[in-house]
């Protein structure tokens, strides 16, 4: 299991990560945009809270990614880029 690198709502939160995507593969933003609009979450990059600040974007970006196959594609970018993978997650937990 992977633990975050700082606290939800800090840098180190799951959304953020997630919402890294729109950086490392710009194709994706819209996605990332789309759940954020739905979900009410904070727009603006790694600074849109985590897994507790906004669990409903978690949860409808993980749902949307899932039901129209892009799932697998986004963590293999967010996964591919050690930097941003460093800089949410413990070295050791990776």
């Amino acid at each position: 299991m992977l633990a975050l690198a700082a606290t939800p709502g800090s840098e180190g939160s799951f959304w953020g990560f997630v919402q890294g995507l729109k950086w490392l593969c710009p194709s994706l933003a819209p996605m990332i945009d789309k759940v954020n609009r739905h979900s009410g979450a904070q727009k603006g990059g790694a600074s849109g809270g985590g897994v507790r600040g906004h669990p409903e974007a978690a949860i409808a970006w993980l749902t949307e990614s899932v039901q129209d196959h892009s799932f697998l594609p986004q963590l293999d970018v967010l996964v591919g880029n050690r930097e941003h993978l460093h800089s949410f997650y413990h070295g050791e937990s990776v």
